[in-house]
């Protein structure tokens, strides 16, 4: 929930939110299948109402992942899915090394462009949410 207040109320862009919703990507190691822990869309496109339990990734605008049991899951085969999708923003919270990762600008498989801050630092988030992400709370 902290990110999801701090997206809803710093972004420029009025968000729309779901938690673990089902994303349908390419198939890139894996099953084409992945349940993001949160997925925003822009509020305008209504993304998430009355969508099937699996929808495509069109629209979406950030994935967040916090990782937990399969971290090098989260950190490699979902990455390079979202990438695959065309998914502009993945948010990575990885607990076990204590970090904040952003990736950006998905080209094929992969995306082109991190910032990573230690847990506890800031994190600036390019449009459509220009703003600065705070992730002293995450460190609780």
């Amino acid at each position: 929930m902290r990110i999801v207040e701090q997206v809803l109320a710093g972004s420029a862009t009025p968000m729309d939110f779901s938690g673990q919703k089902g994303l349908i990507v390419p198939a890139v190691g894996g099953q084409g299948r992945v349940i993001p822990d949160l997925t925003f869309a822009p509020a305008k496109l209504d993304l998430f109402l009355d969508a099937p339990s699996w929808m495509t990734a069109a629209g979406v605008a950030l994935v967040v992942e916090i990782t937990a049991s399969s971290p090098d899951r989260d950190r490699n085969a979902k990455r390079r899915a979202y990438a695959a999708a065309q998914i502009p923003l993945y948010l990575l919270v990885d607990r076990q090394r204590r970090e904040v990762a952003l990736f950006a600008e998905p080209v094929r498989t992969e995306y082109t462009s991190s910032s990573v801050v230690q847990l506890g630092g800031k994190l600036k988030l390019p449009e459509p949410f220009s703003f600065t992400l705070e992730t002293e709370s995450f460190a609780v």
